[in-house]
């Protein structure tokens, strides 16, 4: 009992020297507030000490930003798990991690942040101190946020729908690549990507997109062109994805080693080029080469003209 009741005045007599670190040379209310450092289930308590007074406001804010997705973080797994687990994501821990430590910065991620507001706060203290060895002015700033179960469910839901959103997304963009039908199909795929592989805050799905991403920048190697030559004078060219014809897009090159009037125009999902070999010597090579620039690739091919 006697070993008990001196540690007891130890700790006191410890956390007396700590409470005398500095004296406070100014302060917004005669007494420090009760509720300061005391957070509930409805509010939320915290405070910083910085060298000035707006330094320790604007750290406090922060900490209260980061105080708030904490406490969204802990369900966003478990909430999110079913589209998670589709795209093997990372173990629970890791996941709200990288939640916390990337949505602090992305309002795409965490909208409803533009909503935490200094104007919202319930109530506000501070202290001017000054340290008793350095002699070193700072000041703790304090502030009193309500944050009931409500509206971290509503923060939470938000958060949610967005993300399965883009989740769903990137899968459509995924099985769209079996389906391509035209070249603006890529062209819009490679940029919707983009914005799925800017949004994910965890490395797996952000790897997930970029693979769906790299995807896309290969399908112009998979484009083919074709042809078939209707008459002496012209050519039906039509263009392939993967084997299936797809809906061209964009202008045409055109070259031959002799015809000339060289001409094209759209027809359905074809081009039909038009062209003369009047000039053409009995026994010289005769060829047409049509070329277009899809996505900084180069698709041509070379026909012989009968």
């Amino acid at each position: 009992m006697r070993k008990l009741w001196m540690i007891l005045c130890l700790a006191v007599l410890v956390s007396s020297a700590f409470a005398q670190d500095y004296k406070v040379l100014d302060r917004s209310e005669k007494r420090r507030p009760d509720w300061v450092g005391r957070s509930g289930d409805e509010v939320i308590a915290l405070g910083a000490e910085k060298a000035t007074l707006e330094e320790a406001r604007q750290a406090c804010m922060q900490a209260l930003r980061m105080e708030i997705i904490s406490s969204i973080a802990i369900n966003v797994y478990s909430e999110s798990s079913v589209y998670v687990r589709n795209v093997n994501a990372t173990a629970g821990s890791e996941f709200t991690e990288e939640f916390i430590n990337n949505s602090s910065t992305q309002s795409a991620v965490m909208p409803f942040l533009t909503n935490i507001s200094a104007a919202n706060t319930l109530a506000t203290y501070w202290e001017k101190r000054q340290d008793k060895k350095t002699h070193e002015v700072s000041y703790e700033y304090c502030m009193l946020y309500p944050f009931p179960e409500s509206v971290r469910n509503e923060y939470l839901n938000e958060f949610l729908k967005i993300d399965r959103e883009m989740v769903e997304k990137t899968e459509t963009l995924y099985a769209r690549l079996s389906s391509i039908s035209s070249v603006e199909d890529i062209d819009r795929g490679s940029v919707e990507i983009k914005e799925c592989v800017s949004y994910f805050f965890d490395k797996r799905r952000k790897a997930w997109a970029e693979g769906i991403a790299a995807l896309y920048r290969k399908a112009p190697s998979k484009i083919s062109l074709h042809g078939k030559q209707i008459d002496k004078g012209s050519y039906r060219v039509w263009m392939e994805y993967d084997g299936r014809k797809i809906t061209p897009s964009g202008t045409p090159t055109l070259r031959s080693d002799c015809a000339e009037n060289l001409q094209f125009s759209r027809d359905g999902q074809d081009y039909l080029v038009t062209f003369s070999t009047e000039n053409c010597l009995k026994d010289e090579p005769r060829s047409l080469e049509v070329s277009f620039r899809i996505k900084a690739k180069s698709v041509k091919q070379k026909f012989v003209i009968e």
